[in-house]
């Protein structure tokens, strides 16, 4: 085998074959670099080739040596031929590559040996290896500065050489104790290099007292570290970007309040230059900032409130209103919304608030009668909605109180249900029974499409949602339907019996609401809508397995990613503190299966037609061969 050794020699730059010089990347910087050094050094490396057919040899590495040798008006290389094919040094060139670098600390302890160990001076140690001067000395430095006792650590692995150089040679320096406290820490309870960094940050402004806890326990600290920062990104989420505002204008007081204490001691001494032109930027910028406290805070809004109403009624959309009057959507979107003050108009017909009170309390509150009264005494045809709407806003009926919320803890209870969507599959809409089951806690949805639910589809999804949730709720609320229930109603709900069971297999019962309170379940009912407004919009499928996939993806990447305002964060998050408290699953999941009832007579044989399609032929029949 042809093995990738030869001897070097001074070879004329004529003979090689640069054929391989439209593979290589020629930085301009780095030529200008090594030719520098072969000027100063020589040429230390030697080129790279194989014979080839005459006198000629293919250059396989070294493209920028040669280049920087032309540079300097050489005519000859030093090259080492290899005794082997070509394919043969270019593997081996490629495999070379992939050599580990030296780190910097195993340079800094060949130069010890060179320099201390073989006598060398620095200057002589950087021409023979082609590197300056300050490049050697600044490693010297480099393992100077480390104790003994860090130099083994490194050496073993036990400690990075950032830490030892960045962290702990200026401790060992400043207080050779702490620094060997640390180092036994951190060989039982190691820290990463950004902790090591927070560590020694933290400890460098700490007290005496503190730094003593600190070197005896670094692990301890970074957690603690760690859950303060938890608990103040925590409370900035909750805050929100009011209480972000309101910490800022808190630090620019106490920044105030500070300078004013040092202007008396300014005004009496001549003021160099940076600081006038600190205190003209300052006044320039509690300008502007006074400038947006009057326009966002000082403005009269009655003007652009009524302006929004009145391109409102002129039939533009919200898009165009907000640019109109140069108004974010949002901003334009809360003035339409606002219910109207007293004295206000509607902008259509110059319809008074008092006057719609008065016809209001002479209707009793009938807003059809408000309707009849102003086209008799106003001649104005207005519509329903229009009519309930300003009745609404100008706060005449009031909204309908909120009996309570129902609040449930992790793994308390999860809620089920069905419901028909018109659904477009194949180009047809056909009608699909939507079922799904969502967590109480975290509001976590599984859906699925059935084209009927029976108690074998019940069975099928309810098992993968079980799947999906990776465990279970004790209780499963649902509503008074017949698929789970054999008879009764809220309370007094009686399960099917295979209902029933299946649900114990799987470590759970269900419950019914109260008839008439479908509220009971508002979890679950509040996502069909969402459901139908935001995931069969604008989708097609093909069949009912593509129209589960997708729904399943929609699940996994909108309905449970996206954060909701009531938690805070999103479904998904939620989950993950509530999973602990769910039921685990079985290890032999139930089999899904249908019960179905067969006739059998008195000879073992199947009757095909039901029992009720008999005639009383056969019943008497059946009872002579009984014997009664």
């Amino acid at each position: 085998m042809d093995t990738a050794t030869g001897t070097t020699r001074e070879v004329d730059l004529h003979r090689l074959d640069l054929r391989f010089a439209e593979a290589r990347l020629l930085e301009p910087r780095a030529v200008e670099a090594l030719a520098r050094s072969i000027e100063q050094n020589g040429q230390r490396i030697a080129c790279i080739a194989v014979p080839e057919d005459g006198n000629r040899l293919i250059l396989v590495d070294g493209y920028r040596r040669i280049l920087a040798l032309r540079r300097l008006g050489r005519d000859t290389a030093s090259v080492e031929a290899w005794a082997c094919d070509l394919a043969q040094a270019l593997l081996t060139v490629l495999a070379r590559a992939n050599a580990r670098p030296f780190a910097a600390l195993e340079e800094a302890l060949l130069l010890r040996e060179l320099v201390h160990g073989q006598g060398l001076s620095e200057r002589e140690v950087a021409r023979r290896s082609g590197r300056d001067v300050s490049w050697v000395s600044r490693r010297l430095q480099l393992i100077c500065a480390l104790p003994e006792v860090l130099l083994t650590a490194v050496r073993k692995g036990d400690l990075s050489t950032w830490a030892a150089t960045r962290v702990l040679a200026p401790l060992a320096r400043a207080n050779a104790e702490h620094a060997a406290q640390l180092l036994g820490a951190l060989a039982s309870t190691p820290l990463s290099t950004r902790e090591l960094h927070t560590w020694f940050r933290h400890y460098q402004g700490a007290s005496r007292a503190a730094r003593a806890r600190m070197v005896e326990h670094p692990r301890l600290f970074i957690e603690a570290v760690q859950a303060r920062d938890e608990q103040r990104a925590d409370a900035r989420l909750r805050e929100g970007p009011e209480g972000q505002c309101a910490a800022d204008v808190r630090q620019l007081l106490a920044l105030i309040k500070r300078l004013r204490q040092c202007l008396p001691t300014l005004s009496t001494l001549a003021q160099p230059e940076p600081v006038l032109s600190a205190l003209t930027r300052l006044r320039t910028a509690l300008d502007a900032l006074q400038s947006d406290l009057a326009r966002s805070f000082d403005h009269d809004p009655s003007p652009i409130r009524d302006a929004a109403r009145t391109l409102q009624t002129q039939g533009l959309s919200l898009r165009e209103i907000s640019r109109a009057l140069k108004l974010s959507r949002n901003t334009v979107r809360r003035i339409l919304r606002a219910p109207l003050q007293a004295g206000d108009e509607p902008a259509e017909h110059g319809l008074t608030l008092s006057y719609l009170q008065s016809a209001f309390e002479r209707a009793q509150g009938n807003v059809v009668r408000v309707q009849q009264l102003l086209a008799a005494e106003y001649d104005l045809i207005l519509s329903y909605s229009t009519l309930t709407r300003w009745v609404r806003e100008a706060g005449l009926r009031a909204p309908p109180a909120r009996a309570g919320e129902y609040n449930f803890g992790p793994g308390e209870e999860m809620q089920h249900d069905t419901s028909a969507h018109r659904v477009r599959l194949a180009e047809k809409n056909v009608t699909a029974q939507c079922a799904g089951l969502v967590l109480a806690y975290s509001r976590r949805l599984f859906i699925q499409y059935y084209p009927r639910y029976s108690r074998f589809e019940a069975k099928q999804f309810l098992l993968e949602a079980a799947c999906f949730m990776q465990g279970s709720c004790p209780i499963c609320l649902i509503d008074n339907t017949s698929v789970m229930l054999a008879c009764g109603a809220g309370e007094n709900a009686v399960m099917a019996p295979e209902m029933a069971a299946f649900a114990r297999t799987l470590g759970f019962e269900f419950r019914a609401h109260r008839v008439g309170n479908p509220d009971r379940k508002g979890r679950i009912e509040r996502n069909f809508f969402f459901v139908q407004t935001n995931f069969l919009p604008g989708r097609s499928f093909t069949d009912f397995d593509d129209l589960n996939r997708q729904a399943l993806a929609w699940c996994k990447e909108v309905a449970n990613a996206n954060p909701k305002r009531v938690l805070g964060m999103s479904p998904e998050a939620a989950y993950v503190i509530e999973k602990p408290y769910l039921q685990s699953l079985p290890s032999a999941l139930p089999p899904i299966y249908e019960v179905l009832d067969r006739v059998v007579d008195l000879n073992g044989y199947v009757l095909s037609a039901p029992a009720r399609n008999w005639s009383e032929s056969d019943d008497l029949e059946a009872e002579r061969k009984l014997g009664c």
